[in-house]
């Protein structure tokens, strides 16, 4: 009966995401749960057949000479080198200026990526321009891939799944965000450092020379300037040691110097960053990147390859969940590679420690840099599921399907790296972010205008009210009309937040409660301001699990503000309109990325205070944005899209408009 539970988990799982891949209306968090379950039944089931995971002789290490590295490099460089003609971005170029001028201060307090700008400098001095540097992190890319089968060959006996676990790594399709922007190398050279760290502890076996223990704290080190997030090192050092069984005293007096390091490290870091407010860790944060990890790495793909290449994720998925499926059934389970398989995991999650709290995943993949050293773990788990005997279905079906996962990433890899040339998806920020900005047409929504006719008057759809009990407008500045509208209009009280201008509004006609406090990522007190949550202000207010609607002009804070939400609060609210600030940053997209997950884009229109030329294709820096939830919306795919004109007045009525 176990068994055939196990089967039906599986196949339960293919049909959500194939329903899910589809748009047949299963949702991602459906999709996850189930992926959870069949992983914990199907390992309660394996490890209730398999011998205690008991100590084991290490395993001797696959060696391979160097032509493996000249071969993956040139895969690399096939895979990746339409990009290296691509033109650089603003972002690129502003690291360029810095190489240039041999500017080694940091650019922020958690970016102190010394290493990178010293040798884009070198390389400048000796005369390399674009196509070089770009060149730079595609054979980076190739040398992370060969060091990464190095380190599966030492958890995996034979050359052929070293081999495989590296292919695994150079064709990864979440790695196209690094490998393809220059300014990444960063990421790429800190994986350098940390996979070379690994491999030179694997020394200590045979004696730890003062020449080894030099170069371990050093490549160590080196990481920890490449990134700040390779301050990790230390502690994939250790689980390596433990997958492999293997044992030295002075590697663990030299790691626990690299972690007392790292962790100095970081508290610096973290002091810089939020003060003497750490950012939230709490079961919500956990549980999100433990989804968001492992889901994007079985599910590698951009939104665009989910919607037209549909059965290349399917494939994938298939492929892997088989895998799963005849690991955990395996008739004679093997105790190393479940310990294999249990250690590579934690290799997937020890690596996003340091971005636990803001590890999101965008559906076009942006941030997906952050799960570039976890595609080591990964590989090393599809080694561990596919190089186990006996198997259930013969030799050849992990080896099979193996093929086909490798087969179908080569595939996702060329397209992305398609979508990120000339005219692709990552070509323009500014078309992108415009065109995740388009309306789309509601059958329900009847708008009306809340606050002044002008500036501070925003839009609502009224009649999709009924449920709200409370509601939040954030930005006052000692005015706030739309607060006061909403709370008559519903009998609901309204809390305004602002901690700049103290100047309480009045409301003759509504329940209005004014706060001397604004909204931020992380709770705070900067400049004797306090700033705290969403979560914890709707908390604090009774409002925890009621349905709201939400105000927001924040100038530009709400951009940190929404990225860290966590969904269930936002789940919370119907209705958001806000005031949005700026057009030329990655994470404006990844936000408004995940704001359209919940809601629907009911209506845009541009604050003419900010019209400006040459930012095509917007015609203003700051725009308001209405978001209904998709709870309460339904969308029509015919009609007009967005408000009726005459509701949508200029916030300036003094000077011209500048709507699209």
């Amino acid at each position: 009966m176990a068994r055939l539970a196990v089967w039906a988990l599986a196949l339960a799982l293919i049909a959500l995401f194939v329903s899910y891949a589809l748009g047949w209306g299963t949702g991602r968090n459906s999709v996850e749960s189930w992926a959870l379950t069949f992983v914990i039944v199907g390992l309660v089931f394996r490890l209730g057949h398999s011998p205690r995971l008991a100590a084991e002789e290490p395993i001797a290490p696959t060696t391979f000479g160097p032509w493996p590295w000249v071969l993956f490099c040139a895969l690399s460089i096939v895979l990746y080198g339409p990009a290296l003609w691509f033109e650089f971005q603003p972002p690129d170029l502003a690291l360029l200026r810095r190489a240039s001028e041999w500017n080694l201060e940091p650019d922020g307090p958690t970016s102190l990526r010394l290493l990178p700008t010293v040798v884009w400098a070198l390389l400048i001095q000796l005369g390399a321009g674009a196509v070089s540097l770009r060149l730079l992190n595609v054979v980076l890319h190739g040398t992370n891939a060969y060091l990464a089968g190095r380190i599966i060959g030492g958890w995996v006996p034979g050359r052929a799944w070293a081999l495989t676990g590296g292919l695994l790594v150079l064709t990864a399709p979440l790695a196209t965000e690094p490998v393809v922007s220059p300014l990444r190398v960063s990421d790429l050279l800190s994986v350098t450092f940390v996979l070379t760290c690994v491999l030179i502890a694997r020394r200590y076996e045979a004696g730890a020379s003062a020449a080894t223990r030099i170069l371990f704290v050093g490549a160590g080190l080196a990481a920890a300037a490449s990134k700040e997030t390779a301050v990790i090192a230390g502690g994939l050092v250790l689980l390596d040691a433990w997958i492999r069984s293997a044992r030295s005293r002075p590697l663990l007096v030299d790691t626990g110097i690299l972690l007392s390091i790292a962790a100095a490290f970081s508290l610096v870091r973290l002091g810089l960053a939020y003060g003497v407010v750490l950012p939230p860790l709490n079961r919500y944060v956990v549980q999100l990147a433990l989804f968001r990890s492992f889901g994007s790495l079985a599910v590698p793909w951009h939104i665009e390859v989910l919607e037209r290449w549909t059965l290349l994720p399917i494939l994938g998925v298939l492929a892997v969940v088989y895998l799963l499926a005849i690991f955990f059934l395996s008739p004679a389970p093997s105790r190393g590679r479940t310990k294999l398989a249990i250690g590579a995991a934690a290799w997937v999650l020890l690596s996003v420690v340091p971005v636990f709290p803001i590890l999101f995943i965008a559906p076009e993949l942006h941030q997906s840099r952050y799960l570039y050293l976890s595609a080591i773990g990964w590989a090393g788990v599809i080694a561990a599921l596919a190089s186990e005997r006996p198997v259930i279905h013969g030799p050849s079906a992990p080896a099979v399907a193996t093929a086909l996962l490798v087969a179908t990433a080569i595939a996702g890899t060329i397209i992305h790296v398609g979508y990120a040339g000339p005219g692709g998806t990552f070509d323009s920020l500014r078309r992108r972010l415009f065109a995740e900005l388009q309306p789309v047409t509601l059958a329900n929504c009847q708008f009306q205008r809340f606050g002044e006719p002008n500036d501070g008057g925003y839009l609502l759809c009224a009649n999709l009210l009924s449920a709200v009990r409370s509601g939040y407008s954030y930005g006052i500045s000692g005015y706030d009309q739309w607060g006061c509208d909403v709370s008559r209009t519903l009998s609901v009280p309204v809390h305004q937040y602002d901690c700049f201008n103290l100047t309480r509004p009045v409301c003759t006609t509504g329940n209005t409660v004014f706060h001397e406090e604004c909204i931020g990522g992380e709770p705070a007190t900067i400049d004797g301001r306090l700033f705290d949550t969403l979560e914890y202000q709707f908390a604090r207010n009774g409002d925890a699990a009621r349905r709201l609607v939400v105000k927001m002009d924040v100038e530009g804070a709400e951009w940190d503000s929404l990225a860290k939400v966590p969904e269930a609060v936002l789940r919370q609210i119907d209705q958001l309109t806000i005031e949005l600030h700026g057009i030329d940053e990655d994470r404006f997209l990844v936000v408004l990325r995940r704001l359209k997950q919940s809601f629907y884009l009911a209506n845009v229109h541009f604050n003419n205070f900010a019209c400006a030329s040459e930012i095509g294709p917007f015609p203003a820096t700051v725009y308001e944005v209405l978001f209904v939830s998709k709870r309460v919306a339904v969308r029509s795919w015919f009609g007009r899209a967005g408000a009726p004109p005459g509701l949508t007045t200029p916030n300036n009525p003094q000077t011209r408009d500048c709507q699209t």
